[in-house]
């Protein structure tokens, strides 16, 4: 804009002074004593200066018109700037609600009573369970979970509900930053044991869950009190 500014106005200059030139060189650099002439000289300079002011009045007219559209177009960006991080906050602020009510739902949940201790209680019944049916692999720990989850319809059955719209929201999160930083969270404030147990719940008693679950292949792993159960392969091919 300010390189514009400096070439134009030295041409701005040279077109005013340039029909007082031309008049003057035309009347030997003098103004005649003829009212006559005088009546031509200023019907020249009204034809001349009316013509430019006008040309100059028009393009100062398009470069104000030009700067407040990219005025309006800085503050539409803007905008939408402060609009997507006010949606963005909003549902970090969902997840952590949501988050938070599924650890109040265990808190008073009474298939559960002491929290800390649910984990090795299901992990007891996990070792015979797995004993019996022969374990071998993640794969089958996991059939077996699930299949103790199904004997267990009113383990979860309140914080499903809160799970199925937690999975749902962040799986409706577009930026995959903060899709991350929104299941880190939700990683970072349910325990990794109540995780898998939770998913467990959900492969046989929500489907919604369930599927938006499978858009996160990472939300659970199995728990450190439940890895002992896995024979170590290198055991397994020797007893073969």
């Amino acid at each position: 804009m300010k390189l514009i500014l400096w070439l134009i106005i030295p041409i701005a200059i040279l077109f005013a002074i340039t029909p007082l030139l031309i008049y003057f060189h035309t009347f030997n650099s003098r103004l005649s004593s003829n009212p006559q002439d005088w009546g031509a000289f200023g019907s020249y300079l009204g034809g001349v200066y009316s013509t430019l002011f006008g040309s100059l009045s028009v393009f100062a007219l398009l470069l104000t018109l030009n700067e407040m559209k990219k005025a309006n177009i800085q503050e539409r960006k803007h905008f939408q700037h402060q609009m997507a991080n006010s949606k963005a906050e909003k549902t970090l602020q969902d997840v952590i609600q949501l988050t938070e009510m599924i650890h109040k739902l265990i808190d008073v949940n009474p298939t559960i009573g002491n929290k800390k201790h649910l984990p090795y209680a299901l992990a007891a019944t996990m070792e015979e369970l797995c004993k019996k049916s022969q374990v071998t692999d993640e794969e089958e720990l996991y059939y077996v979970a699930i299949d103790l989850m199904r004997a267990q319809k009113s383990r979860f059955s309140s914080e499903i509900h809160v799970l199925a719209q937690l999975t749902k929201k962040i799986a409706s999160i577009e930026d995959d930053e903060q899709a991350e930083t929104a299941k880190a969270i939700v990683k970072g404030l349910i325990s990794e044991s109540y995780r898998f147990w939770l998913y467990c719940y959900a492969r046989v008693w929500n489907m919604e869950a369930k599927h938006y679950l499978r858009k996160w292949p990472d939300f659970e792993t199995i728990p450190s009190e439940l890895e002992r159960f896995i024979p170590d392969p290198y055991d397994y091919q020797d007893d073969q």
